[in-house]
């Protein structure tokens, strides 16, 4: 999970406030990455393909920074 901490870190910089960011996940990664993405993202979600399986993570940008 470490280029998702890497990359979550790094986003605010490069997103406007409200801004989208998503994930398209491994197999059993997308409650851990939803777990990360949550602490400093909102509205995030966990998106499954049309097998029924977990495939992304989406979360906006907080816009009270």
């Amino acid at each position: 999970l470490e280029i998702y901490r890497r990359i979550l870190c790094s986003a605010p910089d490069y997103l406007t406030p409200g801004g989208v960011l998503c994930f398209e996940t491994g197999d059993g990664e997308s409650a851990a990455v939803l777990d990360l993405m949550s602490r400093s993202f909102t509205a995030c979600s966990i998106f499954r393909d049309l097998n029924g399986l977990e495939r992304a993570v989406l979360g906006r940008s907080r816009t009270d920074e």
